[in-house]
């Protein structure tokens, strides 16, 4: 894409988050639809969503030693990733997210 035509440049993505143990199945399928949702408002590609399940964490974070681990892939420009970032870590519902450029 051409930055010129007024579109940013598409980049690839993996994001890792871990989402509080305790969350019904319900409000995870939330909380990953709103990821869904940002990526998609913005132009970009979703992939795929792999479970890894629940997994104890090398230490607690914010009172949880278990969490619900989720591996994220799509294509997206950086204002995406942005607002993924300012969305999701604002809710209490996910412990961390990691987002890496592929």
């Amino acid at each position: 894409m051409n930055q010129s035509e007024g579109k940013l440049c598409m980049n690839k993505y993996t994001a890792n988050i871990i989402l509080n143990p305790e969350l019904s199945d319900e409000r995870v399928k939330t909380v990953l639809s709103l990821i869904e949702e940002l990526v998609k408002k913005g132009k970009g590609e979703w992939g795929e969503v792999e479970e890894w399940g629940r997994k104890r964490l090398s230490y607690r974070i914010n009172k949880k030693s278990e969490g619900l681990y989720y591996l994220l892939s799509f294509s997206a420009n950086q204002t995406v990733c942005a607002e993924i970032e300012k969305k999701v870590k604002e809710k209490d519902d996910t412990l961390r997210l990691l987002i890496e450029k592929q």
